[in-house]
């Protein structure tokens, strides 16, 4: 095989495996996508909104410090 020939073959050795993984990542992609559908169709059940999720985590950060402090309160301020 001349040199011409050697190159244009890893050229086209290259150009196939950017195929397969131009394909891999859009199988990966679309999974992401779908996944990321069924968590914003999650988040709908439960009425929050993908605009609202940052606000909704820190509202329920609060609320789990206020019910730990609550329990903490309730058996005498004990602290683990």
């Amino acid at each position: 095989m001349t040199p011409i020939e050697e190159r244009l073959q890893s050229l086209k050795a290259r150009i196939d495996k950017a195929r397969e993984d131009k394909a891999r990542a859009e199988a990966a992609l679309e999974q992401l996508e779908a996944q990321r559908q069924q968590i914003l169709d999650e988040l709908a059940e439960l009425g929050v909104t993908e605009a609202a999720l940052p606000a909704e985590i820190d509202r329920l950060k609060e609320e789990i410090e206020t019910q730990l402090a609550a329990a903490e309160e309730l058996l005498g301020g004990a602290k683990s």
